[in-house]
């Protein structure tokens, strides 16, 4: 584009008078810092000799430690007492890198670490000159970025909102430079967009652009010729604009869509009240028809209303034909399975008895099997001891005796008739060799038999034993069985109680019935008819229940005559 050079206030000479590395003010300190028994007087006679012709630096009249520079924002007055000892004033390395490995984050904060050059003990570090390195250091940051700025200023020198200083903040602006600021951006072209960010933010001012195949230069220039924009320059892929310029096509742009907006809220508008209209037009023929349809349900439910009156007579009538026939079937269902229940619970106690009887006289026979036992083997004892001392020839006496209470002792317990034992007879004669080989042999009889009858008495009081213990198993159970018999005996009372209330009931009712049909006289036929079903319906159960109960005809024909005493 076609540009020129903008004049404005360039403050480098102030910059260098101050930070000049050879000549500078902060040189100049430096190196009055570094000479011994130097003053603040001497510092500033030197100052005074170095710049007594530059145009930024004033001596003021009669001042011996005072000197002038001119700022951008104006004259400002410095005294050089205590600028040595200030700029003196610095830590020891050996404190600064203890200080900054603490612990404490704010400590850290207030001793950074020294660089290598100024951390040597010969390197003399002033406070200027660590001023100077922290500048080039955000200078060397802000070249790096793009900062944005944000200029605070006061508006008044009492601190309260609301109060403008039009003065004070005036000069704030115009020593903060803003105001130059200003002036060079509207000296030049501070609004500046590629083509496609001018295109995609400003298409809506001419829409055509968009349906041609347009260059994006060419596009640029047709909206800023419609828009009536003069101060503008093209450049190779930007558009520069002057700073009002780019407001003027901000207007239009809000202007288009606010009247764009304004199309758009009467369309919606229209819509929405189009739609309520259907909406109450819908909404006012349902309701005709809800109307209509409510009138034509309420004659219907009047003529409903006729025909229900009718079947309901006529369900009722059938409900109270078909409860008045529950009644009489469950009853005779009750009375049938009481007496199936009375004869059960008395075939149970009849078997119960038997079986404690049976279980009774086992026991018994054990019992008495044991003691016939014992004295059976007290008796073959006493034999034994006899034969020892009396002639052999007595063996056989003895033998038959032995048999003839062991088959005494056999019938007794009742195992008798299936047992035989052996006796052997030999001629009585009486040889010496022959009487000792019989001896012999009545001894090994009798130690059989003795052995035998041992071997019995063992098992029979192991099985008196076996027959004691489930003896008094099976006498718990019929304790528990008697219990449970004395429930069902009053379960079965309670029961007897509830089918009497129920023949009382069904009593009354027939007795209804047989009266109602007595005075109705057109329905008497009907009524006997169904009395005399009932009764042969009674007369059916009661017969069922002779037949499956065991109960005898006297007993038939007595309940099935008290059922026709009902009738």
């Amino acid at each position: 584009i076609d540009w020129r050079y903008i004049e404005f206030v360039d403050n480098q000479d102030v910059l260098s008078l101050i930070e000049k590395k050879t000549g500078g003010i902060i040189a100049l300190l430096d190196e009055a810092c570094l000479v011994p028994k130097s003053t603040h007087e001497t510092f500033a006679q030197k100052l005074y000799q170095t710049f007594k012709d530059h145009k930024r630096f004033i001596k003021p009249k009669l001042a011996r430690s005072e000197f002038t520079i001119v700022h951008y924002a104006g004259e400002v007055l410095y005294q050089s007492e205590q600028f040595l000892d200030k700029n003196k004033d610095y830590v020891v390395p050996e404190h600064q890198n203890l200080l900054s490995a603490s612990q404490c984050s704010f400590i850290q904060r207030l001793f950074p670490s020294l660089s290598e050059e100024t951390s040597k003990p010969s390197k003399f570090s002033s406070i200027g000159s660590r001023f100077k390195l922290q500048l080039q250091q955000l200078m060397e940051i802000l070249n790096s970025t793009d900062p944005h700025f944000i200029r605070c200023v006061k508006p008044n020198h009492v601190l309260k909102p609301s109060i403008f200083e039009n003065l004070y903040v005036m000069q704030q602006l115009r020593s903060g430079g803003v105001l130059e600021a200003i002036r060079i951006k509207c000296a030049g072209y501070p609004a500046h967009k590629t083509f496609e960010e001018f295109l995609n933010r400003y298409n809506i001012i001419a829409p055509e652009v968009l349906t041609r195949s347009y260059e994006e230069k060419v596009a640029c220039k047709w909206i800023l010729e419609k828009s009536e924009i003069t101060q503008y320059q093209m450049g190779i892929t930007r558009v520069f604009l002057k700073g009002n310029q780019m407001a003027e096509l901000d207007a239009q742009r809000a202007r288009i869509l606010r009247n764009s907006a304004s199309v758009i809220q009467r369309r919606v508008r229209t819509r929405s009240t189009r739609k309520k209209y259907v909406l109450m037009r819908q909404s006012s023929i349902h309701i005709q028809s809800q109307w209509r349809g409510y009138h034509a349900r309420k004659s219907y439910k009047e003529m409903r209303k006729e025909v229900a009156a009718v079947k309901i007579q006529k369900n009722l009538r059938r409900q109270v034909a078909r409860r008045t026939y529950t009644n009489m079937r469950s009853s005779a269902v009750i009375l049938q399975s009481a007496l199936r229940a009375m004869a059960a619970r008395e075939y149970f106690y009849n078997k119960l008895v038997t079986k404690s009887a049976t279980r009774i006289q086992a026991v018994w026979r054990r019992r008495k099997a044991v003691l016939n036992y014992v004295e059976l083997q007290k008796i073959n004892s006493e034999r034994a001891a006899l034969a020892q001392q009396s002639p052999v020839g007595t063996s056989k006496s003895m033998l038959v005796e032995t048999e003839q209470v062991i088959h005494e002792h056999g019938q007794d317990n009742g195992v008798g008739e299936n047992r035989s034992y052996t006796v052997v007879e030999e001629p009585a004669t009486s040889h010496d060799g022959s009487d000792g080989e019989r001896a012999n042999s009545n001894v090994e009889n009798w130690k059989f038999l003795l052995w035998a009858e041992k071997q019995r008495a063992d098992n029979a009081e192991r099985k008196y034993e076996e027959s004691v213990e489930l003896c008094e198993r099976r006498r718990v159970k019929l304790e528990e069985t008697e219990f449970r018999v004395y429930q069902l005996q009053a379960s079965f009372n309670r029961m007897l109680n509830s089918i009497s209330e129920q023949f009382t009931e069904l009593k009354e009712l027939l007795n209804h019935s047989n009266n109602s049909a007595s005075t109705s006289g057109s329905n008497a036929p009907a009524s006997k008819f169904a009395a005399l079903r009932n009764r042969n319906a009674f007369r059916a159960i009661v017969q069922t229940l002779s037949e499956t109960e065991g109960i005898g005809p006297g007993k038939a024909k007595k309940k099935d005559g008290a059922f026709d005493d009902y009738f």
